[in-house]
């Protein structure tokens, strides 16, 4: 008989050894709601006793309610930590699951805690001292936006200024505590009313928008450009240096830009495609300016550049220029040749001076033209009416 009972003792002492109990756990802190509320952005920490009577914790994972926030660190044998920054508004019901050397997992009671968003920031737009409601600016003005922004239970992270729900840029601190400053450089997009918003947020992520200021921005006046030489007929030789000079100046502003264009080249064939034509590409050897940078002359309100063509062409010349509010003015153009020799001369020597006009809607004009070329041959003569060919 004492044979058997030690028989079956032995069994049982296996039958442990197996490592079938399952680990435990408890949240020590916070327990009944701890120091809530916490504020969003609290950094809460969880203890946690946890163990396991015949193994050993593997894993101890911090949840809200299914949502795992993250897994605990050990501090000793049965001890363990987790951080938790509060980063949702409500109630948190915190739990525990704990894993053991065999897999054995175990769940522990609820501790629920609440947070909420603490007090948030303060913001608005300084109307005495920069925009005002309802004024009107001219694009291209720089437009000073001063806001206010505080925060009586953290600090602002950041002042953001919007327009019509549009993010323009952020605001930059002053100097001056709690003042913040946006520079807003005003252009022909901004044309027509803005509804100008500040937007602050805090440490904690609260954001707060200001009330809105209105601003009218109106285009000003465009500038003028011209081109001042070459002049009309100027001839070139292929190769050789030569100055662009362009005459700019903005009434109510500044010249952002002065570019050079030759609006005469030749395409390679176009497409058409379901009723849809695409003209073809550009042949660049027949177009000798494509927004050309000038640069500002020593002479105020003049603009070069020094030109060198690699081709022969007719090159009708323009400039364009964009003042500081987005204004942009096309010259008249100017047309001259770049040519590899002497330029060719050509003159129409009948009718002159008017011919015989009126003639009448059908007549038959003969056009009589003189052209020669000093250092080679004329190949072809092409007669127009104003820019169209004839």
């Amino acid at each position: 008989m004492k044979y058997k009972c030690l028989f079956v003792l032995l069994l049982f002492i296996v039958f442990m050894d197996a490592g079938e109990l399952p680990p435990t756990a408890v949240i020590t802190s916070p327990i009944n709601g701890g120091d809530s509320p916490y504020t969003i952005g609290d950094t809460i920490a969880i203890d946690i006793s946890a163990e396991d009577p015949d193994g050993s914790v593997t894993a101890v994972q911090v949840y809200n309610r299914t949502f795992l926030l993250g897994t605990a660190m050990r501090r000793s044998n049965y001890s363990f930590r987790f951080y938790y920054t509060a980063n949702s508004v409500g109630v948190v019901d915190l739990k525990v699951r704990v894993v053991d050397d065999s897999g054995n997992t175990a769940v522990s009671g609820i501790e629920t805690i609440t947070v909420e968003t603490g007090n948030l920031p303060l913001v608005a737009i300084d109307e005495i001292n920069s925009v005002r409601y309802g004024e009107t600016r001219t694009a291209g003005d720089n437009v000073r936006v001063l806001v206010n922004a505080t925060d009586a239970d953290g600090f602002i992270t950041q002042v953001q200024i919007f327009n019509n729900g549009v993010l323009l840029g952020q605001a930059d601190p002053t100097g001056v505590a709690g003042q913040y400053r946006y520079n807003l450089l005003t252009d022909i997009t901004n044309v027509g009313f803005l509804s100008l918003e500040a937007r602050a947020t805090d440490d904690r992520g609260n954001v707060v928008s200001s009330s809105v200021v209105g601003l009218y921005v109106t285009p000003g006046s465009a500038p003028s450009v011209s081109i001042a030489s070459p002049s009309y007929g100027f001839s070139v030789q292929v190769g050789v240096p030569f100055e662009v000079r362009v005459s700019a100046s903005d009434a109510d502003g500044s010249i952002a830009s002065v570019r050079l264009r030759d609006i005469n080249f030749d395409r390679e064939a176009g497409t058409t495609e379901n009723g849809v034509f695409t003209p073809g590409a550009v042949n660049e050897s027949t177009r000798s300016f494509n927004g050309n940078l000038m640069q500002e002359s020593s002479v105020a309100g003049e603009y070069v550049f020094t030109a060198t063509l690699s081709n022969p062409d007719i090159v009708d010349l323009v400039a364009v220029a964009l003042d500081n509010a987005g204004n942009q003015v096309t010259s008249v153009p100017v047309q001259f040749i770049a040519t590899t020799g002497n330029a060719p001369t050509v003159a129409i020597t009948s009718p002159t001076a008017g011919g015989n006009s009126p003639y009448n809607f059908g007549d038959a004009i003969a056009i009589e033209i003189t052209a020669e070329d000093l250092d080679g041959s004329v190949s072809s003569v092409d007669v127009y009416n104003g820019s169209a060919t004839i």
